[in-house]
């Protein structure tokens, strides 16, 4: 009998469908699946005992409090520490990934002077010579102040009669400015959120990427058992700040000015109800509202991706904070 092409189409179409039948394919991808993960070059981590250790997170200057869970081989996995102030149980995205940072195909893995790769210590001294060789003043730019390394930054450039010049953040946009006009060193003033009975945000995303993970939205879940604080929005853009603010005002867009010289008495209440579309009823509200509701506090800035407020808002702004009685000292317990 002569095999023809059916017979051969037929024999191999037989083949295909009785091979996806029969375990025996399976069976193998499955047995080699196994082999795979114990051949003896296939990593294995070293058995020992599981701790916990706690911290705090260096990536920003919120400090979030962390609890790592440590094993023979390090650090194998990052939890909030819910007791902890800083956070208080929430962090963000990145943290979560912080033990896996030190295996990331883009990390610094030594230092470069000039193009080549040279140990850690022969960096620091080429940089400390040409400091001496240029006979200047040096200064340390700082990204992201705050942070551990940051404190590094202020030693080393104090040691060289230096400066460290930092740029502000979101977050301390009015409290620079706060602090200029009082006159004293950077870092001094704080948002005290937690004893606030009213929070006027003017554009800043309070209630979504402002400051600690944990720190606003406790303190917005918490007004249902205290009713404070009250969280009021003024901005041109409708944000999920605003979708969660007790009072959402939306401003046409640059008016925030005027809003802040009529909160202040400075400008006409009808004259800023035209310039920011407001109704003349509402500013009028909320302007009682800030000198009733005490204490209560501005905080400006803007939103997080922009590049903030005109520093003369941001001035008008801490002047209404000094109006409002918002800038106050803690006095010392007495013993």
């Amino acid at each position: 009998m002569a095999i023809g092409r059916r017979e051969l189409l037929g024999l191999a179409g037989g083949a295909a469908v009785g091979g996806a039948l029969s375990p025996v394919p399976w069976k193998l991808l499955d047995d080699s699946a196994i082999w795979t993960q114990n051949w003896s070059w296939t990593p294995t981590p070293a058995r020992g005992p599981v701790t916990e250790r706690f911290g705090l997170c260096t990536l920003c200057a919120a400090g979030c409090g962390v609890k790592a869970r440590c094993g023979s081989a390090g650090v194998f996995g990052v939890a909030p520490a819910a007791e902890h102030a800083a956070g208080g149980g929430a962090l963000c995205p990145v943290v979560y990934g912080a033990h896996q940072l030190a295996y990331h195909p883009r990390r610094l893995r030594t230092a470069i002077v000039n193009g080549h790769a040279v140990e850690t210590k022969e960096a620091i001294a080429e940089a400390a010579r040409r400091l001496e060789a240029a006979g200047a003043k040096a200064a340390i730019l700082d990204e992201r102040p705050g942070r551990i390394v940051s404190a590094l930054y202020d030693r080393i450039a104090r040691a060289r009669g230096g400066m460290v010049v930092t740029l502000a953040q979101v977050e301390d946009r009015s409290l620079r400015t706060m602090e200029e006009l009082a006159g004293v060193d950077p870092g001094t003033l704080g948002y005290d959120f937690e004893h606030a009975a009213l929070i006027l945000s003017i554009g800043a995303p309070l209630l979504d990427s402002w400051g600690s993970t944990g720190r606003m939205s406790r303190l917005w879940s918490r007004r249902a058992e205290t009713g404070k604080p009250v969280f009021v929005y003024a901005g041109s853009h409708w944000s999920r700040t605003a979708q969660l603010a007790d009072r959402a005002l939306i401003l046409r867009p640059g008016s925030e000015a005027a809003l802040v010289a009529a909160l202040a008495g400075k400008l006409a209440i009808e004259a800023a109800a035209e310039i920011t579309g407001l109704s003349p009823a509402s500013l009028s509200d909320l302007a009682l509202r800030l000198r009733e509701q005490s204490p209560a506090m501005v905080v400006g800035g803007g939103e997080a991706a922009s590049s903030g407020l005109p520093e003369t808002t941001e001035r008008m702004i801490a002047a209404l904070n000094v109006a409002i009685g918002a800038r106050r000292r803690r006095r010392p317990r007495s013993a």
